[in-house]
């Protein structure tokens, strides 16, 4: 009823692109819904966008820190006890340990479609590789955005496609960019590591998400050279979570 959420409070933040039409339309629809089921809104509407100069950040950070000061308003510390405010690095959400003795070297896409697993196909351990059959242009050459038609070969995957299924897309950083980062880092590009979860990060609750790939990374181990080619996007336009680490990792105080 219209008074079914009376007693409860919500904060909605939506992430959305300034850039479409219908932009950030699920939170305001959501913001407006709950609050006419009788909800008590905490703070105002948030909606992050991507085409602000810090992405959803942006928008979020004044939105979390009017968020906190409702919530410890709503809901307010027990007597003597304290937030604690220290900073310090988090651990890492994945480990890589030096290899002690040489493994095989990484699987192929071919090879992981051949092998004896296949009955495990497809998971977020063992993804199918997807080739590329055809790649069509649809827009015109002057047009001022690019759309392309895609067809992948899903054959011997026992997949079909579904409207709403999506495409993982591996990137490569470039040979050059992986030789000047290893130089800079002092990093052995031969040397070989074993790649895993962190499990003693108290985050860690062991999902797919925290699943090192074996067509990305091998069965085994996989050369440092590998690592920063295919899992370390070092290139990207540094996001805050960066500079927030950032300090922990630089002797000299700017």
């Amino acid at each position: 009823g219209a008074d079914s959420l009376t007693g409860a409070s919500f904060a909605v933040f939506g992430l959305g692109d300034s850039s479409y039409a219908k932009y950030n339309a699920v939170a305001k629809r959501l913001d407006k819904r709950l609050e006419m089921l009788g909800a008590a809104r905490l703070v105002g509407l948030g909606m992050g966008d991507d085409q602000d100069r810090a992405g959803y950040d942006q928008a979020l950070d004044p939105w979390l820190s009017d968020l906190w000061d409702a919530a410890m308003t709503l809901m307010p510390l027990p007597d003597g006890v304290t937030m604690d405010t220290r900073e310090s690095v988090p651990p890492a959400r994945y480990l890589a340990t030096p290899a002690l003795t040489q493994a095989s070297p990484p699987v192929s896409a071919q090879d992981l479609k051949d092998s004896r697993h296949d009955k495990d196909m497809p998971s977020a351990r063992r993804p199918f590789m997807a080739r590329i059959v055809k790649d069509e242009r649809l827009t015109g050459d002057k047009s001022e955005k690019e759309v392309r038609h895609f067809e992948l070969d899903l054959l011997g995957s026992g997949m079909t496609y579904e409207p709403g299924d999506i495409v993982a897309i591996q990137a490569r950083n470039g040979d050059a960019q992986v030789d000047a980062m290893a130089q800079v880092c002092g990093l052995d590009l031969d040397a070989r590591v074993c790649l895993a979860p962190n499990r003693r990060d108290a985050h860690h609750e062991g999902g797919e998400e925290d699943i090192v790939p074996e067509p990305v990374c091998g069965w085994g181990t996989v050369t440092v050279r590998e690592v920063l080619t295919r899992h370390i996007d070092f290139m990207a336009t540094p996001r805050r979570r960066f500079f927030q680490l950032l300090p922990f990792f630089c002797p000299d105080q700017v």
